[in-house]
């Protein structure tokens, strides 16, 4: 299975996390949220990311979900990547994280990074007239 570790500014990804547990009604295995915070260094932020990842890794990678392309936090996780069987995906948002969690079972790492990408491109829609 891969692993699923989400990556935000302050609180955001471990409460989205909190909430993705409620929507579907039980805790997800393999899946970790870290919260980049103003005390963070370089060096923290990239222990932090680590830990989640290796907490999170069952032998078919991890995929690494961020809030804001070109921030500290995305630029910590590329770099882990070069690192580890890591793939990120940044801009993600509830729908996609739901995606990512039900489709990891079904492809490759490499395979679900590309299929999540295209998948938020086509499901982000103007909802007024």
């Amino acid at each position: 299975m891969i692993g699923i570790v989400l990556v935000g500014h302050g609180t955001l990804a471990p409460e989205v996390l909190r909430n993705i547990e409620t929507v579907l009604g039980h805790p997800v295995p393999s899946m970790a949220a870290v919260g980049a915070t103003l005390e963070d260094t370089l060096e923290t932020l990239k222990a932090k990311i680590a830990a989640a990842a290796a907490s999170v890794e069952q032998g078919d990678g991890t995929i690494i979900l961020t809030d804001m392309f070109g921030d500290t936090a995305t630029n910590v996780s590329m770099a882990l990547a070069r690192e580890a069987h890591i793939q990120v995906v940044t801009g993600s948002n509830l729908p996609l994280i739901v995606k990512v969690i039900s489709a990891r079972h079904e492809m490759s790492l490499e395979r679900l990074a590309a299929f999540v990408v295209d998948y938020g491109r086509e499901h982000i829609l103007r909802a007024s007239p």
